[in-house]
């Protein structure tokens, strides 16, 4: 390691088992900085990055220390076994230094440090992803403007920066170590910062995760996925799993519309964690057994899947981790199975939350997570041949009483919950079960009965079957339908439309002319009230049929029963 004397400007090597106290300088760097090659030379004092080398120096002598190290001047970067020894061991470097002196380029004189919307609050020091390193790892780290005038410390300026980065406080002071901070917290730390090259994301968070891994640069994007399989290695915190975007939509494993991609285990960039922030390791989990890579073959590991969560279009891989602040709810990704013991994440965008008790009779499987399709396809889900398409084309929005979601619909293999269509193959008898839910927590199941017409195409019988949802603590996925005549209440009134034919959509271009019906369905005043709009329906009367509504418990009453599930709307 090589060191600057701070009073003659020159460079020293030590061994680190012998090196003296010194003080670090933390920047971003600039245009016209001074080089390692620069440092010695009759033109170093002309360059612009001069001027925080000299500061940092300055300082460190007021401070009583004799030298300094600064990244710019002190490795030769011409050497890739120096640079990648520099990097894998930089972290331990700011944390063993005496002072840290963070110089902000872009933080005048006499900034207010305290407000929100200050120079210092929007500074390019808190977007870069080395400095990520160099606010966590130092003791005592100070800030100082383009003119090295002092702004504060880290322990004084502790709240602003906690809320700049989303940094935890014990974290910045080091009262609690980082390995206490979950993967996918540390993650989301990197979420927002940026560096020059890409495999850079990964090299600026080594240190942060305890982690030594050779520098390959031209590498791209793969840096990252060799970081997360380092993590995966020295870690068995299954929130590094728990990356992606909220969303609102979980498209079907099984649809004929399904426009999800399958994805390995890793996200492709810091990014990804972004919304991850608050995920945790689950306290209550046994142990697992570590993970074990196959190759290019995949991520071995035993992890809980659910095939029967029937709010979901898909299988639900359930991992062992859950929101900081929900203890009664964990993580799952929905998955597609490419054999009977291997997966892969369905989709890059969403992760879904469930309730613990959805999953706690869910036995481990030792299951294998692919890290590429390997030309693999995915298992069959069924006929190919639809003979009946619905399309739920409306739901009550504005209902006085908070309007109708679509919770879930049985059997969930027929249902793609992106574009609200039932797709039921041919010869399949079952019946459709939907779930509504509403706000005030009441909920409506209706049951869609088809028959076999002459002409041997499937249509909604004319006769509807009026069902109670039943769920009970001992069962709570367990449903019993019952006939129910007398009717109370404002009616759900289900209207079937004529059918129509699109062929022009390019949804559905592998299945040109598929014929849909479209059902709307519309909340009335009147239990009783039958809609018949000849009008509405090109002069044909008696085609809509009147369902009543049923109102059910809502499960977990404690908690938003709308918190967590995907719901569509």
């Amino acid at each position: 390691m090589r060191l600057l004397h701070a009073m003659s400007m020159r460079l020293k090597s030590f061994e680190e088992n012998a090196m003296p106290q010194y003080a670090i300088l933390s920047h971003t760097w600039g245009e016209d900085e001074v080089s390692f090659q620069d440092i010695h030379g009759p033109d170093a004092a002309s360059k612009s990055g001069y001027k925080k080398i000299r500061y940092v120096c300055e300082h460190a002598l007021e401070a009583g220390l004799q030298y300094a190290w600064i990244d710019t001047c002190c490795i030769d970067k011409k050497s890739s076994a120096e640079l990648s020894e520099a990097i894998n061991s930089m972290f331990r470097w700011y944390h063993k230094a005496i002072y840290c002196y963070a110089y902000l380029a872009d933080v005048p004189d006499g900034t207010d440090v305290h407000t929100e919307t200050s120079a210092f609050a929007t500074s390019r020091w808190f977007t870069r992803g080395w400095t990520l390193q160099e606010l966590l790892a130092p003791t005592d780290l100070m800030f100082f403007s383009t003119d090295g005038l002092y702004l504060g410390s880290k322990r004084e300026l502790g709240k602003e920066i906690s809320e700049i980065t989303t940094i935890g406080e014990e974290y910045l002071h080091g009262e609690a170590p980082l390995s206490q901070a979950s993967i996918a917290k540390r993650m989301s730390w990197a979420s927002c910062r940026t560096t020059t090259r890409i495999e850079d994301l990964a090299y600026c968070l080594l240190g942060i995760f305890d982690i030594n891994m050779p520098l390959l640069y031209g590498e791209g994007g793969k840096a990252f996925i060799r970081l997360q399989e380092e993590i995966m290695r020295n870690s068995d915190d299954q929130s590094l799993f728990a990356w992606g975007f909220r969303d609102v939509r979980l498209l079907s494993a099984n649809s004929l519309l399904d426009s999800a991609d399958p994805f390995g285990p890793f996200a492709k960039e810091p990014g990804a964690f972004k919304d991850s922030g608050h995920i945790i390791p689950d306290e209550l989990e046994p142990p697992t057994a570590a993970f074990t890579m196959s190759t290019n073959k995949g991520l071995q590991m035993k992890i809980r899947v659910d095939l029967l969560l029937s709010r979901f279009s898909s299988p639900i891989a359930i991992l062992a981790c859950r929101p900081e602040e929900k203890f009664l709810w964990l993580i799952g990704i929905p998955i597609r199975f490419y054999s009977e013991d291997s997966f892969m994440r369905l989709g890059s965008s969403t992760y879904c939350l469930l309730r613990r008790d959805e999953a706690v009779d869910t036995p481990y499987r030792s299951l294998r997570f692919l890290t590429n399709q390997n030309h693999l396809r995915p298992l069959p889900v069924g006929p190919q041949e639809i003979n009946v398409c619905l399309l739920i084309r409306k739901i009550p929005r504005h209902f006085s009483s908070g309007g109708l979601s679509i919770w879930d619909v049985e059997p969930r293999d027929v249902w793609d919950p992106e574009h609200r269509i039932i797709s039921l193959p041919k010869g399949d008898e079952r019946h459709v079960v939907l779930r509504l839910w509403r706000r005030q927590g009441e909920g409506y199941a209706i049951v869609l009965e088809y028959a076999l017409t002459p002409d041997d195409y499937y249509r909604i019988h004319r006769r509807w079957e009026y069902c109670v949802l039943q769920e009970t603590c001992e069962q709570p996925r367990s449903y019993d339908f019952y006939s129910r005549s007398k009717r109370t209440g404002p009616s759900c009134n289900l209207i079937l439309s004529r059918e129509v034919t699109i062929k022009e959509r390019k949804d559905l271009a592998n299945q040109p002319g598929v014929s849909f019906q479209i059902i709307d369905i519309e909340m009335a005043e009147d239990a009783e009230k039958i809609v018949d709009e000849p009008s509405y329906y090109g002069g044909k009367s008696g085609i809509s049929q009147s369902v009543t509504e049923m109102a059910i418990s809502p499960p977990y009453r404690a908690e938003d029963p709308f918190s967590g599930l995907l719901l569509m709307n």
